[in-house]
């Protein structure tokens, strides 16, 4: 039988741990105003697996040059080392299962792509000694970026996409003008659909 004392302790905890949950909210994950915008309109936001995109005669471009991420060996790149070509950014982990099993398909689909002026990232949201150790033992085609909660969190922002979980995966035509964002594991249909569509 649980007593009084372990009831109230147990309540304590829930308190704090939605507290913290609350404050990790508001000050990491609800959107900033720092984010930096090249007239970006904004993309309408999406809470489930579907992608969601910005397209037209007045749509505006990303800019890419705000957007900068640490190669593995801790030296900042910016997206627009990547301009002109379609980007497919995937966000990974070392320690999430569906990541690893969905990136067989990604190298793939690099392959597949790169002559239409596709380029595909990895930015893992992990430790880079985790990812340097993953990387011998996967034959990546596609560069690999280290981030962490905040970075992916801005690069989300800058698209007008709210990070939920991994994996996810951000497309961004090649002028910058659109946008399509997949939270979960790809399959070749929806790669192929998505890319497709920028072509």
């Amino acid at each position: 039988m649980i007593s009084f004392k372990e009831m109230l302790i147990v309540l304590c905890m829930m308190i704090a741990a939605g507290l913290a949950g609350f404050a990790t909210y508001k000050y990491i994950i609800a959107p900033q105003n720092d984010i930096t915008y090249s007239q970006l309109d904004p993309l309408p936001n999406t809470a489930n697996s579907e992608a969601s995109t910005q397209q037209g005669d007045d749509a505006r471009t990303l800019d890419l040059a705000s957007l900068v991420i640490k190669d593995i060996d801790a030296k900042p790149v910016g997206l627009d080392t990547w301009s002109g070509k379609i980007l497919a950014i995937n966000f990974w982990a070392t320690w999430c299962p569906p990541c690893r099993k969905e990136i067989p398909l990604l190298i793939e689909s690099q392959e597949k792509f790169a002559e239409q002026n596709v380029q595909f990232l990895g930015i893992a949201m992990d430790d880079a000694k985790a990812v340097k150790k993953y990387m011998d033992s996967t034959d990546f085609n596609y560069p690999i970026l280290i981030s962490d909660l905040n970075e992916t969190i801005r690069i989300g922002q800058a698209v007008n996409y709210n990070f939920i979980a991994l994996p996810f995966t951000v497309f961004i035509s090649a002028d910058g003008t659109q946008t399509k964002a997949h939270t979960g594991e790809l399959n070749k249909d929806q790669i192929e659909e998505i890319l497709n569509s920028f072509l």
